[in-house]
């Protein structure tokens, strides 16, 4: 069957990967950083949940072998990939929260030994919310439904992964990936709300990459 057919015989349109929002905690990104982030994540991923099973022979029945679930697991890291501004603005947010986990973790001032803080000191709970197309609004707004929302328990990151330079990289964005860990996560699906874009952003994306913002932009690219 092909795509389009396929897309006939729904009753609502196809969910787009293009549409999500990473909610990082105010306090150890900042407003500014968490605010950009919504906007400009390039990419990541729901993670995985599965359990974890043991081998249980004649439970209830001679011979029968069933497999017992002893525990929940949940995928880590959450991964994210980010399009970085000209002032690192990601960057140093990021870097910040991810310097609170030991002292010395920046090895500036002549501070070359490390000490671990406590953990409740560098963790703290972060969302991604998946948006689907809510319609225009009034007054130049470009509305976004809340469809589901991941509540990550406990998280901080784990990894700043280098940024890659190149002289040849013409009329391209710096980027770079971040990993979180974290204890667990929640999914809620209903009471969730709505993402209100300014038209101008939405124009803006999009002359940034020439129109083509779904090859670089998350959360508005297939829209422009």
């Amino acid at each position: 069957m092909s795509y389009q057919k396929a897309i006939a015989l729904m009753s609502q349109g196809p969910s787009r990967p293009t549409l999500f929002a990473v909610r990082l905690p105010r306090e150890k990104v900042g407003g500014s950083a968490g605010e950009y982030l919504e906007f400009f994540c390039k990419s990541t991923a729901i993670p995985e949940v599965r359990t974890n099973t043991i081998a249980v022979g004649g439970h209830e029945n001679m011979g029968i072998v069933r497999e017992q679930a002893t525990n929940v697991m949940f995928g880590k890291p959450f991964t994210m990939e980010v399009i970085e501004t000209s002032d690192l603005l990601v960057y140093k947010s990021l870097r910040g929260w991810f310097d609170t986990i030991a002292l010395g973790a920046n090895q500036n001032d002549g501070a070359r030994s490390q000490r671990m803080r406590y953990y409740d000191t560098y963790s703290a709970d972060f969302e991604l919310v998946k948006l689907e197309y809510g319609g225009p609004s009034l007054g130049g707004f470009v509305d976004y439904r809340e469809v589901m929302k991941v509540k990550f328990i406990g998280g901080y990151p784990v990894t700043i992964n280098q940024i890659g330079l190149a002289s040849d990289s013409n009329d391209t964005a710096t980027t770079f990936t971040v990993d979180f860990t974290y204890e667990s996560y929640s999914v809620s699906y209903d009471a969730l709300g709505s993402l209100s874009v300014p038209g101008e952003i939405l124009g803006a994306v999009g002359g940034f990459v020439g129109g083509r913002a779904g090859d670089v932009i998350s959360t508005f690219g297939s829209l422009l």
